[in-house]
């Protein structure tokens, strides 16, 4: 079931709240994050650490691929304590966490200023902003103001346009993505929201559907989030049957299907098991009759009905039940056993 090829045959935005985050295209693009303030007590009766150290409050992006504009706003705790006194602040910025060609410095302090005339000595704001571009060398001059709350840099610069920025770093705090274009968090409910959308996709009217993705872990190895998907449907006078594994890769945006999911599909009519099938019991042949209604061989489950269940052996086969786990009912020597999706088999041990 834990299929690992990398042809897809399928690459289905995940519906819902996560909307699809194209590649690079001209766009605005805008983020903001708010940190929670440091709190360490004092023992000493010192201010709160706010207003000892410019502890940053608030920072918001925005960033016009377009127009090759990218503007900064930065909000301290304590702003009527710090004034001016922003200190240096750089701010990275790129299509993920760990590959940020961009950087957006800035800084604003108070110093002493002596006139060229002899006057007196007064304090005044000194405020820069630089970017810095990867594969560039020099930077680029930006503009700093300040509204007595809120810090603004803005930079405007031809280097700066089709760039596919997303991720946000500051050192010393967390990252952040600007909106929507976080990387897609595999779930079990998203992942069957886009199964089931890809099943109409794939196959058109389908009826009486089951389908869900359950059973998710993490493939260290291969960067990827993972979940098993089951589904059952009909299509005209045909069932089918699809298990496969629903994938997110890296720090990607999309749910895609390997190619070559385990298919099956048949006419819902009863057959009558052969010899082959019979051998195919787990403590010897199966001696009696067998009939199915659906796909595959049903003898290991007619060997091991207890207290009126049978089922599916195998990992994960739990979190799909409606398909994997069989009710049974005995009438005279004949057990009679059915899922919830209308597979059944009948079972009649000889004399």
């Amino acid at each position: 079931m834990h299929a690992r090829r990398r042809l897809l045959i399928a690459a289905v935005c995940l519906l819902g709240a996560l909307a699809c985050a194209p590649a690079a295209s001209a766009d605005v693009r805008q983020g903001e994050q708010a940190w929670e303030a440091p709190e360490v007590p004092s023992l000493d009766g010192r201010p709160p650490e706010v207003e000892r150290v410019q502890s940053i409050d608030t920072v918001s992006v925005r960033f016009d691929d377009e127009a090759g504009t990218l503007t900064i706003t930065t909000r301290l705790y304590a702003p009527e304590k710090w004034g001016y006194d922003l200190g240096s602040v750089s701010v990275h910025l790129g299509v993920t966490c760990d590959d940020e060609p961009v950087t957006a410095a800035y800084s604003s302090r108070i110093e002493r200023v002596w006139p060229d005339d002899g006057g007196p000595a007064y304090d005044a704001p000194s405020m820069q902003a630089s970017l810095a571009i990867d594969g560039y060398t020099g930077q680029a001059v930006g503009t700093l103001g300040f509204d007595g709350r809120t810090f603004t840099a803005t930079y405007s610069h031809e280097a700066l346009k089709g760039l596919d920025l997303r991720c946000v770093s500051i050192r010393g705090y967390e990252d952040f993505y600007l909106d929507g274009y976080a990387p897609l968090k595999l779930t079990a409910a998203g992942a069957t929201r886009d199964f089931k959308g890809l099943l109409h996709d794939e196959y058109g009217q389908v009826r009486n559907v089951y389908a869900k993705c359950a059973n998710l872990w993490t493939d260290e190895d291969s960067d990827t989030q993972n979940a098993e998907c089951m589904a059952h449907f009909r299509i005209g006078r045909r069932w089918h049957y699809i298990s496969t594994s629903a994938l997110v890769e890296g720090e990607n945006y999309l749910i895609t299907y390997p190619a070559g999911p385990y298919h099956r599909s048949w006419t819902r009519k009863w057959r009558k098991a052969g010899p082959k099938c019979l051998r195919n019991a787990p403590f010897g042949r199966l001696h009696g009759t067998l009939y199915s209604n659906s796909f595959g061989c049903d003898a290991r489950m007619a060997s091991e009905i207890y207290r009126g269940l049978t089922g599916w052996h195998g990992t994960g086969t739990g979190s799909f039940l409606p398909i994997t786990r069989y009710t049974c009912r005995k009438r005279g020597r004949t057990y009679a056993c059915r899922n919830r999706v209308g597979d059944a088999f009948r079972w009649t041990p000889a004399r």
